[in-house]
């Protein structure tokens, strides 16, 4: 299973991946946030996250916060990227990468 969600989606992302650790294999949480308390369970979930600079309708913060917090807790498996030009519509961006898709569906859920 693997999650993708934006905006409150992306929220939604954030909070499944706290709230039932090794559910997904992967997530992809676009213009969303988390709470940086669970940073060290989050750390060894793949997680790439994205999220524009110029979102005025969920700040760019709330994406950095919970990255910084995932980076210090030794998170290897977290993949970021701050866009610039997108507004609050990364999905675009996304959803055409492709190599945003070949890392997601390559990643296979951990034993819990």
């Amino acid at each position: 299973l693997y999650g993708f969600g934006m905006s409150m989606g992306g929220f939604g992302i954030w909070d499944l991946l706290m709230r039932h650790p090794g559910l997904l294999a992967a997530g992809v949480p676009l213009c969303g946030g988390g709470d940086s308390s669970y940073a060290a369970q989050l750390a060894k979930t793949p997680i790439w996250t994205i999220h524009s600079e110029d979102d005025t309708a969920v700040p760019v913060k709330c994406t950095k916060d919970i990255v910084q917090a995932i980076q210090k807790a030794d998170g290897k498996k977290l993949k970021y990227e701050i866009l610039q030009g997108y507004g609050h519509n990364v999905w675009d961006y996304a959803a055409n990468k492709q190599s945003l898709m070949q890392w997601l569906f390559c990643q296979k859920k951990r034993n819990t």
